[in-house]
This record gives C-alpha cells, sequence and structure tokens, in this order.
C-alpha cells in the first residue's frame, strides 16, 4: 500500500512538470537562472524540488555601448522632435504635428546641436520573482525538468530630463520645442498610449518550458587524476504562457518571449578533481518560431531609439536567437560538512530581431530594422551557497543562499537579484 502511494505522488510530480514547469532563459532585464547546475544525482526515480524568491532594483542600464545609462535609455535617448514623422495624421493633434514639422524644416542645415530634440527618461525598475523549480528522474540516466517563475515586475518614478542644449536658438528655450515637449501626454494620448509617468506594473508567469534529458556522471576513475566526470544533455520545448503586458503603456518589458514558441538545446559537462573541487561549463541555445502579430514600430530614422513609439501595425516578427555560456566552480570545504559554495560567471545573448510589416510603406523595412534591434549581452557574476540538512535517508531539505550580479552587457537593466530557496531531495526506493 506505501509503494502504492509512493508511486501516485510520483505520477502528480510528473504531472506538475508537463503542466507547470517554465524556462529560465533571461531577459535584458534580468539574468538566467541557475537552479542545480552541479547536480549529479542520477538515481532512478529521485526527486528534487525548489521553492526560490528572488528580488532585485535598479535606477540604471547599459546603452549599445556597454555604457551605463539612465534605466529607459538603454536603447539611447528619445528624438521627440521626430516622434510623429511617418505616422498617420491625427486631429487631435495637428497642430502639434505642424510646429514639430516647422521645427524640423527650420533646423535643416542651420548647425543645430544633434542633442535638440531629444529627452531622456529616468526611472526605476522593481523585480520579485518567485520559483517553483522540479527535476524529476526517470530511469537510466533520464529525467524530466523545468521551473515556473512567477514575476511581479514594476517600472515607477519616471522622469522626463530634456537633453537639448540649455541656450540658443534650438535649445530648452525655444517656444515650439518647450510646446512639443509640454504637450507630451497630449501626443501619447492621441495615439491610445497612457501618460508617460504611468507607472508599469506587471505580475504574471513566464514562458512553459517542458524538458526531457540525459545525465551520465562516472566516479572513481582508475588511473586518472580526476574521480568525478559527469556530462547532461538537454532539449526542450518553450510554449508562449508569458505575459505580454499592455499594450497602452509607454515603458514595459514582457513576461515571457512575447507569444513566440521556441525550441531548446543544452548541455552541461563538469569535472571533479578532488572530493571537494568541481568545475564546469554549461552551454544553451534557444531557437524561436517566427510570429505575426501587433507591434508598435518607428517610422523615422531619427526615432528609431527609445521605448516610445506612437504607429502601430501588423508585422511578421523573428524574435532573435538566445544563447548563454556559463564556466562555474563549487567547492565543498571538509571542514563544514553538507555545504556547497558556487561561483560561476555567465553570458547571455540576444541576437537581431526582424519585423518584416505587411504595410511597408508606413514602416519601411530600413528603419524598423535599425542595426542591433532586439539584441542584448549580458555578462553575469552568480553566487550561491547550499546547505543540506542531510540528517535523514528519504528526505533530504536544503536552504539556498545566492546573487546574481551584471558586471557588463549591452541594451540591459543593471538589475542586481539577491534571494534565496528552500528545497527537498526525495530518494524514492521503489
Amino acid at each position: 500500500m506505501l509503494t502504492n502511494n509512493k508511486k501516485l505522488l510520483l505520477l502528480c510530480l510528473i504531472g506538475l512538470s508537463s503542466q507547470t514547469l517554465h524556462s529560465g532563459l533571461g531577459h535584458f532585464y534580468k539574468a538566467f537562472f541557475l537552479p542545480n547546475v552541479y547536480s549529479i544525482d542520477t538515481h532512478d526515480w529521485h526527486t528534487n524540488i525548489k521553492l526560490y524568491m528572488v528580488h532585485g532594483s535598479t535606477t540604471t542600464g547599459r546603452d549599445s555601448d556597454g555604457l551605463c545609462t539612465p534605466l529607459l535609455d538603454i536603447g539611447g535617448p528619445q528624438n521627440w522632435l521626430y516622434s510623429m514623422q511617418g505616422v498617420p495624421a491625427s486631429t487631435r493633434v495637428a497642430d502639434l504635428k505642424a510646429t514639430a514639422d516647422r521645427l524640423i524644416a527650420a533646423t535643416q542645415n542651420s548647425g543645430a546641436s544633434s542633442q535638440f530634440g531629444k529627452l531622456s527618461f529616468k526611472s526605476k525598475f522593481t523585480l520579485t520573482e518567485t520559483y517553483i523549480f522540479l527535476r524529476q528522474n526517470l530511469v537510466k540516466g533520464f529525467f524530466i525538468k523545468g521551473h515556473l517563475p512567477i514575476r511581479d515586475i514594476t517600472i515607477d518614478d519616471i522622469v522626463l530630463q530634456d537633453l537639448s542644449p540649455p541656450l540658443g536658438t534650438f535649445s530648452q528655450q525655444n517656444p515650439d520645442w518647450i510646446s512639443l515637449k509640454d504637450n507630451i501626454d497630449t501626443i501619447l494620448q492621441a495615439y491610445d498610449l497612457d501618460p508617460y509617468a504611468t507607472p508599469f506594473k506587471g505580475n504574471y508567469l513566464g514562458d512553459l518550458m517542458l524538458q526531457l534529458g540525459w545525465q551520465g556522471v562516472y566516479k572513481d576513475i582508475d588511473r586518472a587524476s580526476i574521480d568525478l566526470l559527469s556530462a547532461r544533455f538537454e532539449t526542450g520545448i518553450s510554449c508562449p504562457t508569458g505575459g505580454t503586458g499592455n499594450p497602452n503603456e509607454a515603458f514595459q518589458v514582457p513576461g515571457g518571449h512575447v507569444k513566440h514558441w521556441g525550441f531548446m538545446a543544452g548541455i552541461n559537462l563538469m569535472i571533479g578533481f578532488t572530493s571537494s573541487l568541481r568545475i564546469g561549463i554549461l552551454g544553451t541555445y534557444m531557437k524561436f518560431l517566427s510570429k505575426t502579430g501587433v507591434r508598435r514600430m518607428p517610422t523615422a530614422t531619427q526615432n528609431r531609439a527609445g521605448f516610445i513609439h506612437l504607429a502601430a501595425g501588423k508585422t511578421l516578427e523573428k524574435l532573435g536567437d538566445h544563447r548563454s555560456i556559463v564556466g562555474f566552480i563549487t567547492f565543498m570545504p571538509p571542514f563544514v560538512q553538507n555545504l556547497t559554495l558556487l561561483a560561476a560567471l555567465g553570458k547571455q545573448q540576444r541576437s537581431h530581431r526582424t519585423w518584416c510589416p505587411q504595410d511597408t510603406y508606413a514602416f519601411p523595412s530600413e528603419i524598423v530594422n535599425a542595426p542591433g534591434s532586439g539584441t542584448f549581452t549580458m555578462n553575469i557574476l552568480h553566487l550561491k551557497a547550499v546547505y543540506k540538512l542531510a540528517y535523514f535517508k528519504k528526505i533530504v531539505p536544503q536552504i539556498e543562499l545566492l546573487t546574481d550580479i551584471p558586471i557588463s552587457g549591452k541594451h540591459i537593466f543593471n538589475t542586481s537579484i539577491y534571494g534565496g530557496g528552500l528545497g527537498m531531495h526525495i530518494n524514492w526506493e521503489f
């Protein structure tokens, strides 16, 4: 009877993994997740369940040159002078559009500063995430695994800064420019966008991922200077369950990969030199399928930077591939039993996104597909301490403390993450 109950619970865990396991791929606003990068448990039917909670915030990001910048300027300052160029006319802001056209014509060949008409947006980004992670071993080294992130995201305290020169004909004192700048909310609302200072608040899931893998672990190798070898191979499918936010908000970030299906492959190789020291490398690759949807896209070459685009149109979106590589080292101090310390350096990268608009007159390809569109690179330092409460043979609890710190990158938020987790190993014996 007890054996039957165990099998029933195991089937429930497998059902959980097939329905609610989510991808740990990173985004431009956060690092990827490393829940069990050094695991070597391949025993048949063993279960590993973990619950994490992490938190982070930042007011800065990094631009296309990797330089520190205000949070919402990671794609460059917003050229508000050109914000309505190429955008369908709206009678609600016809006079402001005429003012912008007149001012643009006046700046041509006038020696006006390239900063004239540009706005910087300062803000604070806050992220709280809860994760449920599960790895369920099957037989002969095969396993299923994944995790479910629930993200609470906020962008608030949004402040506008005029980057125009302080003095001169084309400066912060220009009356036409003052009119355009002071009526920014009027222009946004004419194109169904909320006022720029409206806080963005999103609470949603990430993208569902189902993963299947195999791991081989070899110990006590004869006539070798190493005492452990581990090789792990994984493949999976990412389902578009992540939230995308409110399209009427000027500043927002998605919970997932904007409704794209994806297919991933990964490899993890690890070597143990002594009973307390191991080093390894992890690599993953994700390919996304193209999808047609409505997107807000730039309509002028001068205004391709920034988060805000007034015009919306239907387009085929080819999301860039996602790659990550991590080198890690673990140390199990001989003077503290059941403690594992992990240090890792990782890099995640998203390649160029391509839009293929249906209306190529309103959205020319050469304008909507600026160099570097949709790309980001993030280099991360990951630190973790794990302590196992190995007082029981069947159920082994564990406690974790972790941090992820972006140390460099391009087109990213500088969001350092701090948190902890509680875990449980269930060592089934059927």
